[in-house]
């Protein structure tokens, strides 16, 4: 030390020795307290020593017997499974520099369990088992909310699992499956084979998992449908009232075919119609026609028609094909062009043998007619004293585009008008007594030779006409009866109101009313009508019944009914045409058909390669159409059968069948199917006695042989 006189004065030297004292190591760390099962837990505490030279050893107390620790770096780790669930506690972890321990604070370590293994402990899993129903769902419907197995179970046997009820939100417990339907019957697709063409509708069957078989409603049954698209709808129900729906279509494709053949002046513009007898369930609807090699007219030099196709659209039955005939100026016969309907893959429902031919002459072809009988503006063949003047046009067209026309009328003799009085003639309805009358005009052409044409017509004089409903729709066509009213469109003798628009002209009904069944197809592109019977009965159709059978009784005994109607329209007079008649009763033994003639009575039909009878079985109430082929055999006619309910009648316009003795494009044709068992009615003398009519045949034979033996003698 040194003071201000800076003298200095020293202790003596000596020597200074620092001790080391041991520092407790720090140990620091939170572990986690909770672990699900089969999860992995690891705790690593962190720990620290001053004494830089110290070498720190973990060490623990209550390790759980899932873990393992590691005394050097103090990591306690593990993954508990299942059986580990539960809770660990007083845990300890420590650690020791070799002369102190120092601990963490105990803590505990609780095992969750997690059955459905999806990381979130069953304690907190809405769904414990996995699987995928609710726990609450379970318990609440008994089910085990700790057991996957009842998922796929089925607690009330409806077919539905436990889940799916789940899925569904509905009651596992109570039958909520709906029945099954076994057969895909969902489309049915069929050829109609006439107007109307039987179908089973309905025949499916359904199944229930619960109840086995179930009823189907309604029952499956025979349909008589027309072309078109027809759908159903049938349900199957269980006995707990679960419902399922099968929506059936049933798709009818229509018969195809030409109209009538025809016969054409050399140069003139040519159509040639191709007819569907209904709707088309598919449209477009493309039909191919070619011209065939059996044509004598050769393209360019007689015509300008090539081999194509038609196209339906929809809603459509009637295409046409137009073409030109080439006016050649040289002299030649007849030309024909013969058309074909291709079928090459067999998709089209066409008529069998459908051709149409048209027949190019040089010649004078007969002026075609249509009449018009109208009243109050509306075309009618119902006329009534109460509507007043009724006015009678005849329209003609002729293929002689140079011809003038000449006509003769013939009308009922109170009207008191006959002769030439041109194409339109008038009368007052109220001259002509209440009932049938037949208006007749004879159209004769200009040219060489004269050729003419006849057309007679039907009217009833009513004294006035019942009111009509607008709220009803009698046919069932989809307008009202006030809309459609008498008018008389197609003039076939029946009213529109009666007249369901989706009927053809080739079709009527033995009664009007009810016009769904019995009812009467002609060949294609023809017509029919009332006769001048049936066009004054109540029920307006062909169908004759005793009160409106004016004519004598036959011998024959009648089975079928007697039907008088008229085939209109036809392409050429003197063509034969065909018409399908629906028997009211089967074909007897011994069957025969019989016409009426106001001249010769009843007679026997006369058959002969232009007149033709044929027979098939056919339904009750239900034919095929005469195009259809099935009226056929071996490409023969099937005569008339025993138990057959469908008669095809080929009858030659003008020929001994057709009852008004002209070929004039109209068949007159009263008759019926009858036995050759003759019926028992009696004869009146000429002294009015009554004697049976065998004994009065045996009594005529017996007077010609006497008249004879005379004779002879003289």
């Amino acid at each position: 030390m040194k003071d201000a006189a800076k003298a200095t004065a020293s202790l003596a030297a000596f020597t200074l020795t620092v001790t080391n004292v041991n520092d407790a190591p720090v140990i620091t760390g939170t572990p986690a307290t909770t672990i699900i099962e089969n999860a992995e837990y690891r705790f690593v505490p962190t720990a620290s020593d001053v004494d830089a030279n110290d070498t720190l050893t973990f060490n623990i107390a209550n390790m759980p017997v899932w873990a393992t620790f590691d005394s050097v770096t103090g990591a306690l780790s593990g993954t508990p499974s299942q059986t580990n669930v539960g809770v660990y506690t007083d845990i300890q972890l420590g650690v020791s520099d070799g002369n102190t321990t120092v601990l963490l604070s105990a803590f505990s370590i609780t095992v969750q369990g997690d059955l459905d293994g999806d990381g979130i402990a069953d304690i907190h899993d809405a769904d414990i088992d996995g699987d995928g129903m609710s726990n609450a769902f379970e318990e609440q419907h008994g089910l085990d909310p700790r057991s996957s197995s009842d998922a796929h179970t089925d607690l009330d046997g409806d077919g539905m699992s436990n889940l799916e009820e789940f899925l569904a939100e509905t009651d596992p417990t109570q039958d909520s499956v709906a029945p099954v339907f076994l057969a895909d019957n969902q489309r049915i697709e069929l050829n109609a084979s006439g107007l109307f063409t039987k179908v089973e509708v309905g025949a499916v069957s359904a199944h229930d998992t619960k109840d086995g078989v179930v009823t189907v409603s309604p029952q499956p049954e025979f349909k008589y449908l027309k072309p078109g698209n027809h759908s159903f709808t049938f349900t199957a129900t269980d006995a707990a009232g679960n419902q399922v729906e099968l929506n059936q279509v049933v798709a009818i494709h229509p018969l195809i075919a030409f109209e009538q053949s025809q016969r054409v002046e050399e140069g003139s513009e040519i159509s040639v119609a191709v007819l569907l007898n209904g709707e088309s369930p598919v449209y477009p609807l493309v039909v191919p026609f070619e011209v065939t090699i059996d044509s004598t007219a050769q393209w360019g030099r007689d015509h300008t028609l090539e081999s194509g196709h038609v196209v339906f659209a929809e809603g459509e039955t009637e295409q046409v094909i137009r073409f030109q005939s080439v006016q050649d100026d040289v002299s030649e016969g007849d030309e024909r062009i013969h058309l074909a309907i291709t079928n090459v893959d067999g998709s089209l429902n066409v008529a069998k043998s459908t051709q149409h031919v048209v027949t190019i002459s040089e010649h004078n072809l007969a002026p075609e007619l249509e009449v018009q009988i109208t009243q109050g503006q509306e075309r009618r063949t119902l006329l009534s004293h109460a509507n007043g003047m009724v006015t009678v046009e005849a329209l003609v067209s002729d293929a002689n585009s140079k011809d003038t026309h000449t006509f003769e009328w013939h009308l009922p003799d109170e009207l008191n008008q006959h002769g030439e009085l041109g194409s339109v003639v008038t009368f007052d309805s109220s001259l002509l007594p209440v009932g049938h009358h037949e208006i007749t005009v004879v159209v004769t052409d200009s040219g060489t030779p004269a050729l003419s044409v006849t057309s007679k017509h039907n009217v009833v004089i009513k004294p006035t006409l019942a009111a009509l409903n607008a709220g009803n729709d009698t046919d069932g066509d989809g307008m009202d009866d006030v809309s459609e009213s008498y008018t008389d469109n197609d003039a076939d003798g029946v009213p529109n109101y009666l007249d369901p628009v989706s009927f053809s002209g080739n079709v009527i009904a033995h009664e009007a009313r009810n016009h769904h069944i019995y009812v009467l197809q002609s060949s294609v592109g023809t017509k029919l009508t009332l006769g001048s019977r049936s066009s004054n009965t109540a029920h307006f159709g062909v169908l004759l019944k005793e009160q409106d059978q004016t004519f004598e009784q036959d011998f024959a005994n009648n089975v079928g009914g007697i039907f008088d109607f008229e085939i209109r329209d036809l392409s050429e007079p003197g063509q034969s045409v065909s018409v399908v008649i629906p028997q009211i009763r089967p074909i007897p033994e011994e069957a025969v058909y019989r016409k009426y003639s106001a001249d010769t009575g009843w007679f026997d039909f006369v058959e002969d390669q232009h007149n033709v009878l044929s027979s098939v079985q056919g339904e009750i109430g239900y034919c095929p159409a005469p195009e259809s082929g099935a009226y056929e055999e071996n490409g023969q006619p099937r005569p008339l059968t025993a138990g057959h309910w469908c008669i095809k009648m080929t009858i030659q316009d003008g020929g001994p069948n057709d009852m008004d003795g002209e070929a004039n494009g109209t068949i007159v044709d009263p008759g019926g199917v009858a036995s050759k068992t003759y019926s028992d009615f009696t004869v009146k003398t000429g002294s009015g006695a009554a004697v049976n009519v065998l004994l009065f045949i045996i009594l005529c034979l017996g007077a010609m042989l006497r008249t004879g033996t005379a004779r002879r003698r003289s």
